[in-house]
C-alpha cells in the first residue's frame, strides 16, 4: 500500500497476545487482497508466514484488475471510518487504519478550537472591561478624596484644631507668620478679656486672612488663631475675663467668719487660699508691686482682703498639720514679696505669726530661731517680747517667763506692751 497504516484506539488496554492475533487474522481474511509494504513487520511469525503463501495468488488475482488495490483501499478506508466513528469499548480489539482524521475528528477539533478561542476572546474581553472598570473606579475614588478635602466642613476641621495639643498649634501659628510663644498669648488674655477682639486683632496685625491658607492644602487658617487663645487661655488659672467673678470672690472671704465647723471652716479657708493665689498671680503676670494697683484692676479692696487671709490662716493651722504651716510660710512671704505696700506694713507681723505655728506644733527650736531673728533685726522690741512669751504661756508657764524676764533689759514703763509683758510675769 501507498500509505503506512496506524493503529487507533478510543482507550488503550491491555489486550492479551493471542486475541491480538486472532483480531489482525479476522481484518486481513476480511479485506484480502491486501498487500503490505516490504519494510513493514508482522505482529507475529505466524500471521507473516501465512501472509507469504497467499502473495502469489493475491497478485495474480490483482493482475487480471488494475483496480483491485484501489477498490480494495476503498474498502478499506469505508470499513476503517465506519469503525471509528462507533465508541469502541475498551477492551475490544485494535483496527488498523490510514493517518488521515475521519471528518468527524477534523469537525469536532475545528469545533473545539473555535470554542476555546471564542472563551480566550471572551475572557480578554472581560479583563479589559474589569480593568478600564477598576480604573474608573480609581479615578473616581481619588477624585471624590481630592473633593472631600477641599470641600471639608467648617465643623470638621475646628474639630479637628480642637484635637491639636497647644504646642502644636502655637506652631502652626508660626506658619502663618504669628511667631508668638505661650507667654506672649498668657500676657494679652491678661489684658484683653473678649478672645474674639484679641483674635481679629492677631489677624490683623499679621494679615493671617491675606495669607489665602485653607486647611485642606496647608493644614490650618485663620480660624486656629481663636482656638490657640482659647487653648492658652483653659491653662489659665486668672484672666481679664475673670475678673468680674474675682471680684464676688474676695468679698465673700472677707464676710466669712469662723465657725464651730471644722469643715465649713476648712473648705472656707480652701476657696480663700485660691483667691489669694489669683491676685498674687495677677501681680506677677502684670509686674504690679502695689495693691493700689491690684485694687483698682478688679474694683475690690484686695489690702483687706490679704488681711483676712492672714488671720485665719494663724486662726486655723494650729490645728492642720506641720507641712501645712510651711507651704503657708513660703506662700505668705511671696505674697509680701510682690507687694511692697504689704511688706512694709505685715513682714514682721508674718515672722511671728509662722513663729508661733511652728512652736504650736512643737517644733521649738524653730519657732525660737525666728523670734530671735526677728528681736535682733528691730529697735522697739516690746510687741515681739509680748508675742515671743505670750505663746509659750499654755505649752510652758516657766519658760513664758523666762522670755518675760529677759524683755526687761530692754524695755520698761514708756512702752506700749509693758504692761502685758509684766502681767506674764506675776501671773500664779
Amino acid at each position: 500500500m501507498a500509505k503506512k497504516q496506524t493503529t487507533t484506539t478510543a482507550k488503550p488496554t491491555k489486550v492479551s497476545a493471542q486475541k491480538t492475533k486472532t483480531a489482525k487474522r479476522e481484518t486481513l481474511d476480511a479485506t484480502a487482497p491486501l498487500t503490505m509494504k516490504q519494510d513493514e513487520k508482522p505482529a507475529t511469525k505466524k500471521v507473516a508466514a501465512q501472509q507469504g503463501q497467499k502473495k502469489s495468488d493475491t497478485r495474480k488475482a490483482c493482475a487480471s484488475k488494475q483496480t483491485c488495490a484501489k477498490t480494495t483501499k476503498s474498502s478499506v478506508k469505508k470499513e476503517t471510518v465506519a469503525k471509528d466513528t462507533q465508541a469502541a469499548p475498551s477492551n475490544q480489539a485494535v483496527t488498523l487504519t490510514t493517518e488521515q482524521p475521519s471528518v468527524s475528528k477534523v469537525t469536532a477539533k475545528k469545533a473545539a478550537s473555535a470554542k476555546k478561542t471564542t472563551k480566550a476572546t471572551a475572557k480578554q474581553s472581560i479583563a479589559k472591561s474589569s480593568a478600564k472598570a477598576s480604573k474608573t473606579k480609581v479615578s473616581k475614588s481619588k477624585k471624590a478624596d481630592s473633593e472631600s478635602k477641599t470641600t471639608i466642613t467648617k465643623q470638621a476641621k475646628m474639630a479637628a484644631y480642637e484635637a491639636l495639643s497647644l504646642e502644636e498649634c502655637i506652631a502652626l501659628m508660626h506658619q502663618m507668620n504669628v511667631t508668638y510663644s505661650y507667654e506672649d498669648y498668657y500676657h494679652m488674655l491678661m489684658e484683653e478679656g473678649d478672645l474674639k477682639q484679641l483674635a481679629a486683632k492677631i489677624d490683623a496685625d499679621h494679615q493671617v486672612s491675606a495669607l489665602k491658607s485653607t486647611y485642606a492644602k496647608d493644614g490650618c487658617d485663620a480660624d486656629l488663631i481663636l482656638v490657640t487663645i482659647k487653648k492658652v487661655a483653659d491653662t489659665m488659672d486668672v484672666k481679664v475675663a475673670d475678673y468680674k467673678q474675682l471680684k464676688q470672690d474676695v468679698a465673700k472671704s472677707v464676710a466669712f467668719t469662723m465657725g464651730e465647723s471644722d469643715e465649713e471652716n476648712a473648705a472656707a479657708y480652701l476657696d480663700e487660699f485660691k483667691v489669694a493665689e489669683k491676685l498674687l498671680m495677677i501681680g506677677q503676670r502684670k509686674e504690679m508691686d502695689q495693691t493700689t494697683a491690684l485694687s483698682a484692676l478688679i474694683d475690690a479692696d484686695t489690702v483687706t482682703f490679704f488681711h483676712h487671709f492672714f488671720d485665719f490662716a494663724y486662726a486655723l493651722l494650729p490645728h492642720w498639720q506641720y507641712s501645712d504651716v510651711k507651704f503657708y510660710e513660703d506662700f505668705a512671704y511671696a505674697i509680701l514679696s510682690q507687694y511692697n505696700d504689704l511688706f512694709e506694713q505685715d513682714q514682721m507681723r508674718i515672722q511671728m505669726d509662722v513663729a508661733d505655728l511652728y512652736i504650736a506644733h512643737g517644733d521649738y527650736a524653730h519657732g525660737d530661731e525666728l523670734y530671735h531673728y526677728i528681736l535682733r533685726d528691730n529697735q522697739i522690741k516690746d510687741y515681739i517680747y509680748y508675742r515671743y512669751a505670750a505663746v509659750y504661756q499654755s505649752i510652758d508657764y516657766n519658760k513664758a517667763k523666762a522670755i518675760a524676764y529677759s524683755s526687761r533689759q530692754y524695755i520698761d514703763e514708756r512702752y506700749t506692751y509693758y504692761a502685758q509683758i509684766q502681767a506674764i510675769i506675776d501671773q500664779e
